[in-house]
């Protein structure tokens, strides 16, 4: 695994580059993949969505499922929306996505607030990935009136 991340994410810069007056230097690959390994949620995310970024997808959902599992609402939304567009390697599952939503916007995390938060007019906005959106809704409401 630490050879294939070094090789995908050759053009980051080293740890030892001068940083811009005021601000820290950023931890290298390296100190960011070995914090993964060891069980850190955040390093977790940052690898996430390197490989995300690279179109690694299957990659990026192995290391956001491993954050998500530990709480990283961040990591939820994204495992919510792999779940929902059936990508990276999972098949299509809106109940999944929606339960991962859930556990996302109970932390905060806006995106996934924004896919189950009710409409004023007491409608529901939950336009996930086009026609998916209605689905997670349902599940969304589903899902608390079980809480």
């Amino acid at each position: 695994v630490f050879l294939a991340a070094s090789i995908a994410f050759s053009q980051t810069p080293p740890s030892d580059a001068p940083a811009p007056d005021g601000e820290e230097t950023p931890p290298s690959l390296e100190e960011t993949l070995a914090k993964a390994l060891d069980g850190d949620a955040e390093a977790q995310t940052l690898i996430a969505s390197m490989y995300e970024e690279r179109g690694s997808h299957e990659d990026a959902v192995r290391w956001f499922s491993k954050a998500a599992k530990q709480g990283r609402p961040d990591a939820q939304f994204k495992l919510g929306f792999y779940h929902a567009q059936g990508s990276g390697g999972l098949k299509k599952d809106i109940e999944a996505a929606a339960n991962w939503f859930q556990k996302a916007a109970g932390k905060d995390q806006v995106g996934a607030q924004y896919r189950v938060r009710p409409h004023p007019q007491g409608q529901r906005i939950g336009n996930v990935v086009g026609h998916l959106g209605a689905e997670v809704v349902q599940l969304g409401d589903q899902f608390r009136r079980t809480q």
